[in-house]
């Protein structure tokens, strides 16, 4: 019956100019009624009125904080329109609800009126949150921006080495400013490939015209690529000696590989990264998402193209550490077998 309701005073409202008749009667009506009906009909006449109805403002305040999590969630998501932040401050409550549906939709509502009431509140979901609702409160702060960077900067400890710092980089590395940047790249050696390599990776998307580097820049940054390589021959050589001590225990020595193969992909990740600030003309991140897109193809393609475009003594270097699988049994060739892949 509820939905019935709705359906028939929408379908009713539709007959009429919101701006030639008087809302009090309607919504004042609907107070009476269910949560849920008179949440649908403010909802839709404070699209079309382009501004709340004031004589129902005690009223709905009373529905964001109700026991009732029905009422809850039915006014939560009328908050997507508040666009001038008349209830930004009933936010920071309704981002930490106890209810799943309630607190997501007040995430959203946080990121489509981008409330700056809000930013506290979901940099502390991001600290305490699961992985799901970490990510949404990360998304908010990527579209919300303001005193985002600021404040995370604050709560950033290097030390933590897991999945919230990584989202906090992130959030960091898109919303900040040069310092913030220069921050992170700092902090490339103190951290493990996997937590600061998506940092890094949004930097560079996102910094369309970068300025020339010098030539001590250009030489750090080969030093980086080299000595990731490095590490990456290393690590495949540790997958071969564990292949052989762990021959009769598969399982484990599965789980060890899920786990370097990890590591390995965020290093050559970090690797093209670097090639692309050296070659920004030659698009190499482009390049990165077709190597790591699962097509064989793109991936091969990708390659060729590497091959072609890089210096001699980069690609001789580089391309065995992309193009070997862990666990493959394969030793580094001199060159990079895609080269000879055939159509």
């Amino acid at each position: 019956k509820r939905q019935d309701i709705k359906i028939i005073i929408l379908n009713n409202l539709k007959k009429i100019n919101p701006t030639s008749f008087s809302i009090n009667a309607p919504l004042l009506l609907a107070e009476e009624a269910d949560p849920a009906v008179f949440c649908y009909l403010l909802k839709y006449i404070w699209e079309k009125l382009g501004e709340f109805p004031a004589e129902n403002e005690e009223y709905f305040k009373t529905l964001l904080t109700l026991h009732d999590v029905g009422a809850r969630r039915a006014a939560v998501d009328c908050l997507r329109l508040d666009k001038k932040g008349k209830f930004d401050m009933f936010l920071p409550a309704l981002i930490k609800d106890s209810d799943t549906i309630v607190r997501e939709t007040a995430i959203e509502a946080a990121q489509s009126t981008k409330s700056q009431e809000a930013i506290l509140s979901l940099i502390e979901l991001i600290e305490t949150a699961e992985p799901k609702t970490a990510t949404l409160a990360m998304n908010a702060l990527l579209t919300i921006k303001g005193k985002s960077a600021e404040m995370i900067r604050e709560r950033i400890n290097l030390e933590e080495q897991s999945e919230r710092l990584l989202i906090k980089l992130r959030v960091l590395a898109a919303t900040g400013d040069e310092k913030d940047r220069a921050f992170i790249f700092s902090a490339v050696e103190k951290l493990r490939p996997e937590i600061i390599q998506p940092a890094l990776e949004d930097i560079v998307r996102n910094e369309l015209k970068l300025p020339p580097f010098t030539r001590e820049e250009k030489s750090t940054i080969e030093k980086f690529i080299n000595f990731t390589t490095g590490e990456i021959h290393y690590t495949l050589n540790a997958v071969q000696l564990l292949g052989d001590a762990l021959s009769q225990r598969d399982d484990l020595y599965r789980l060890l590989l899920n786990l370097l193969k990890e590591k390995i992909n965020a290093q050559r990740k970090l690797i093209l990264t670097g090639l692309h600030l050296l070659f920004p003309e030659n698009n190499v991140l482009t390049l990165m998402d077709n190597i790591f897109s699962g097509d064989v193809r793109k991936k091969q393609i990708a390659f060729e193209v590497l091959e072609n475009v890089l210096p001699i003594d980069l690609k001789r270097q580089i391309l065995p550490a992309l193009d070997i699988e862990p666990g493959s049994g394969k030793a580094a060739p001199e060159k990079s077998s895609y080269a000879q892949v055939e159509e």
